[in-house]
């Protein structure tokens, strides 16, 4: 896994990023150094360039099969630095999220730049027409993969054990941050006008899809409400986000799931969120 970190990430970005990803295996010294600070400060200011250049803003061109621009890009780079630091962190019983929720305030900054290039290869009717759309769908995808996999992790590791299904932070506990900072990106993404709607349904069929996942599973069923209830909150509780253009768009989402699949679910889900 580690291997795989260093080939998915140029991070020319970080003096001596070799020693850093060296770290993703200690966790004590992962959390001296906060490895994930210089990553998630540079993403963001990255972010803040490109909106003041919008023009000169690659991530706003076509997206293509073409892996040469994903592999040496520090966004998609350190989108999966964090997966894999996370996911580390959570296999080997690390009770603290990570800052994981660098990736809420990436997200904002995304929607803010999704401008899409005059550029001829750029097709709306796709579902993600431009490279923001892809890097959001990655940021959506590494959230998810910290999520259900709590199925593989033990009931009795400490970094696992739900006090609330609620949606109230406890930093201790990494599949309930991540499902925080999932409900949090959902709300930027379903709240916006600029992405369009196959790339909305698309984010948000992700989400659905892992309270599918969950349900049913031994140790997935409290995350699943979990789930529900950052869906509501828009990551949080505390929040009253449950209104106008973000609630229709997600019930929206909810009523064209699969019913032959996954119909006892759904129903539970609707009502749940009525």
């Amino acid at each position: 896994m580690l291997a795989k970190a260093a080939a998915f990430t140029d991070m020319s970005f970080l003096t001596g990023a070799a020693s850093y990803i060296s770290y993703l295996h200690q966790p004590k010294r992962r959390y001296e150094l906060e490895v994930w600070r210089p990553v998630g400060e540079f993403m963001l200011r990255e972010l803040d360039q490109f909106a003041r250049a919008p023009e000169a803003d690659p991530y706003n061109r076509a997206y293509t099969e073409e892996e040469t621009f994903q592999r040496e890009s520090s966004l998609f780079g350190g989108v999966r630095f964090f997966g894999i630091m996370v996911l580390e962190a959570l296999f080997q019983g690390v009770e603290w999220h990570m800052w994981l929720y660098y990736t809420t305030y990436i997200v904002r900054k995304i929607v803010r730049n999704y401008q899409p290039a005059d550029d001829p290869l750029i097709s709306p009717s796709v579902t993600y027409p431009i490279w923001y759309s892809r890097l959001l769908y990655v940021i959506f995808s590494a959230l998810r993969n910290c999520i259900v996999a709590v199925q593989e992790v033990g009931p009795d590791q400490l970094n696992v054990q739900l006090k609330s299904t609620h949606a109230y932070h406890e930093n201790g506990n990494i599949p309930k941050s991540s499902i925080l900072a999932l409900g949090d990106c959902l709300r930027t993404v379903l709240s916006s006008d600029r992405l369009g709607e196959g790339l909305r349904d698309s984010l948000a069929n992700l989400v659905l899809g892992t309270y599918f996942e969950l349900r049913g599973t031994p140790h997935g069923d409290l995350y699943a409400q979990a789930l529900i209830e950052a869906i509501r909150g828009g990551g949080f509780s505390m929040r009253n986000v449950w209104t106008g253009s973000y609630r229709n768009r997600v019930l929206t989402s909810v009523q064209r799931q699969d019913r032959i699949r996954y119909g006892g679910y759904i129903s539970d889900l609707e009502v749940a969120l009525d």
